[in-house]
């Protein structure tokens, strides 16, 4: 059985309101780590590039700290406060 790991990943300090963050992170929620990269790639909103920064910065830490391929990481959770 694989061990479950939870590779955590923070954006502060985002000059955009938490209402429009909120709408993308929706978008990827449940999504593979590579789907949700592509989706992030080519959403029109404002949101959509300091998410995109933060997805990839998630999985670059799983792969060099963890080990793990990018093709089996998912986002979990997401959420904006």
């Amino acid at each position: 059985m694989a061990e479950a790991f939870e590779v955590k990943a923070v954006a502060r300090h985002i000059p955009i309101s938490v209402q429009k963050v909120r709408l993308v992170l929706d978008a990827i929620r449940g999504k593979g780590a590579n789907e949700a990269l592509d989706l992030l790639r080519f959403m029109p909103n404002k949101a959509a590039e300091p998410v995109f920064k933060l997805v990839q910065s998630a999985t670059a830490n799983a792969e060099q700290n963890y080990g793990l391929e990018a093709d089996e990481l998912f986002v979990s959770r997401t959420y904006a406060d």
